[in-house]
């Protein structure tokens, strides 16, 4: 591979990272749950073995969120919004890049 192949490479790794880590990036942002403590009840049975209802609290921090938001992306319901995300960011220019630096070593192989 040549020198400018990888550098090209290099870049659209770099940029497609970029974006995965960015809850800015609104594909991500998109897909991300809410970040905060969040009170829910949860069923539950006593010593005597009623039933009834506990208070309990759930904290969601950003990385949570984060990669829960990535996870979606790539393997969830958000992957119809892949294409977007590669194509309709700042990646596309990179992968674009890219494929013609490879179709380019092709030609001449």
């Amino acid at each position: 591979m040549k020198k400018s192949t990888k550098k090209a490479l290099r870049e659209l790794l770099e940029t497609v990272k970029s974006n995965l880590n960015n809850p800015d990036n609104p594909y991500i942002n998109q897909l991300m749950p809410e970040v905060g403590t969040f009170e829910t009840e949860d069923k539950d049975v006593d010593d005597c073995g009623n039933w009834g209802f506990r208070k309990s609290y759930i904290t969601v921090r950003e990385d949570d969120a984060l990669k829960e938001a990535q996870d979606e992306l790539l393997n969830g319901l958000g992957q119809v919004f892949f294409d977007d995300f590669l194509f309709e960011t700042e990646i596309r220019n990179k992968l674009s890049d890219f494929m013609r630096m490879v179709c380019k070593e092709l030609i001449k192989c």
